[in-house]
């Protein structure tokens, strides 16, 4: 569920409160949602000055729809579902009082929309933001194409929801998705050893030894990956990105690619209408079917265009 704190003396706090879903956003949360926001827009100035929407668990902010919740739904109850999704967003965005998103951890889909219904959004060292729509056989169906475009740009939004990539918190603050990025302080110089200092008895760093019995000293942490190389020329670039690209169903990217580049040109509202006719259009598809299939047997899904 969502509930609403008002504990910071002006700072009025929105928490997101489902933690065994990852603060998936189900039909019931939704509106409760909208019905918080409605009481906050209602309070007056001096009380309520600005609106800060988080996770009530650390390193996680949203996950997105609820999808299992989704697989029971009726093709009219996912339609209304979106109208009311809508609709919350544009309360949020409509909201008098500046609202921040703090993006602590996961922010998914249907999240990331949420993010980007906020004035501004700040992030940490465990930010994860991704539009993955098009690797399910959709697009973004809750402004995404739209508040993404009109944030970062046409080019950075298309590569974003075509490749359906995630992107952590310095790239996030680095193309604007997020205005500020909290880092954790660097950890404090090491204390010189000294030359006379005494041995540590066998046992000092064995955390297995209790109450006199021998255990095995754990296994050394084994030595951290190494991230793929850099691609070494700019036609390698275009390979890789490409690859990334083509996981995701053909009929999403065209579906995608026409709402993002017509956003810059219409107003959001027409926008949002746009989008919903794409989205809309891709729900009976086969691919959509199989992207379902495929995220809840946790595989990649294999699209035929259909």
């Amino acid at each position: 569920m969502a509930k609403m704190s008002e504990e910071l003396g002006g700072v009025m706090c929105l928490v997101l409160n489902r933690p065994e879903t990852k603060n998936a956003l189900s039909v019931r949360m939704v509106g409760e949602m909208r019905e918080a926001l409605a009481k906050l827009d209602s309070m007056p100035a001096p009380s309520a000055r600005v609106l800060l929407l988080h996770s009530s668990s650390p390193g996680l902010f949203c996950s997105g729809a609820d999808l299992r919740e989704r697989r029971t739904m009726s093709p009219s109850q996912v339609s209304d579902f979106l109208d009311s999704l809508r609709n919350m967003l544009a309360e949020l965005e409509g909201i008098k009082m500046p609202s921040i998103a703090v993006v602590d951890g996961y922010a998914l889909g249907g999240g990331a929309e949420l993010a980007l219904a906020c004035d501004l959004r700040v992030g940490g060292e465990h930010t994860k933001i991704a539009l993955p729509e098009t690797k399910l056989g959709i697009i973004p169906g809750a402004g995404g194409t739209q508040r993404l475009t009109h944030l970062i740009g046409v080019s950075r939004a298309k590569e974003l929801i075509y490749t359906g990539r995630h992107v952590n918190g310095a790239e996030a603050e680095r193309i604007g998705l997020i205005n500020s990025l909290a880092r954790a302080p660097p950890p404090p110089p090491e204390e010189p050893t000294s030359s006379a200092s005494c041995c540590p008895t066998p046992h000092a760093h064995n955390h297995n030894h209790d109450h006199g019995n021998n255990h095995p000293p754990s296994p050394a942490p084994s030595a951290p990956s190494k991230p793929a190389p850099a691609p070494s020329s700019a036609f390698e670039a275009g390979l890789l990105l490409s690859r990334q690209i083509s996981t995701s169903a053909p009929l999403s990217l065209h579906a995608a690619k026409q709402a993002i580049t017509s956003a810059p040109f219409l107003s959001l509202d027409q926008g949002l209408d746009l989008e919903r006719r794409m989205y809309e259009g891709l729900l009976g598809s086969e691919d959509r079917l199989e992207g379902l299939r495929a995220f809840a047997e946790k595989r990649r899904a294999v699209f035929k265009g259909l």
